[in-house]
């Protein structure tokens, strides 16, 4: 028997827009039509329906955070490149993490 399922994909390269990482993958409900009532099927169809389509909407945030936090990231190490820290010498810490700031 066939059933659906939704998938959350990155195109990574605009060029092939046809490559694609799958992020998620969320088997939808399976309709058991003896278990459906007649009177009731499109709502108890709309509910399942809800449910699984706010869980896929949980995900997709979860995922362009997730690309947007790794977008902020590289933003910032490429802004702010490391520096090399002075030592004290009496502590032998970073100047920054030293209690006295370049002495101890």
């Amino acid at each position: 028997m066939s059933r659906l399922c939704v998938m959350i994909c990155r195109v990574d390269d605009e060029n092939q827009p046809d490559e694609l990482t799958l992020l998620s993958r969320q088997d939808l409900p399976v309709l058991d039509r003896p278990a459906l009532a007649p009177a009731t099927a499109v709502d108890q169809m709309e509910s399942r329906a809800v449910t699984a389509g706010q869980e896929l909407i949980r995900q997709l945030l979860y995922h362009q955070w997730q690309a947007f936090d790794q977008q902020l990231a590289a933003e910032v190490q490429r802004l702010s490149p490391p520096v090399e820290a002075e030592l004290c010498s009496t502590c032998c810490r970073a100047m920054l993490g030293c209690p006295s700031m370049g002495g101890c």
